[in-house]
């Protein structure tokens, strides 16, 4: 074989490393979906759905809130520049923009 891991694999590694954990990050209901994963949604701390790190956006007559990009929010909460090019891919993962839990952050 090639010693790759399969799908079904990747998922109960994720699964079994997420229980009983408060998962941290940006955009985690893109992420959970790709993956195939459900997190119970009192144990997740989205920034992208944070009010503080939200836009506020007219649509019409009608003020919303958006999602920022997770690399304007690194830049101006953490003073991080990631998400660039010639960068490691590592250090663009999710930077903790200050979130707690009784539980533990995956």
């Amino acid at each position: 074989g090639s010693g790759a891991v399969s799908a079904r694999e990747c998922r109960e590694a994720v699964r079994k490393t997420l229980r009983g954990k408060i998962l941290i990050g940006h955009g985690l209901e893109n992420d959970l979906a790709a993956l195939g994963i459900k997190h119970p949604w009192t144990d997740v701390r989205d920034t992208a759905a944070y009010p503080p790190y939200m836009r506020r956006c007219r649509i019409g007559d009608e003020e919303v809130m958006r999602p920022r990009k997770l690399k304007d929010l690194a830049w101006e909460v953490m003073g991080e520049r990631i998400q660039q090019p010639h960068r490691p891919s590592s250090r663009s993962a999710s930077p903790e923009l200050g979130a707690e839990g009784d539980k533990g952050a995956a």
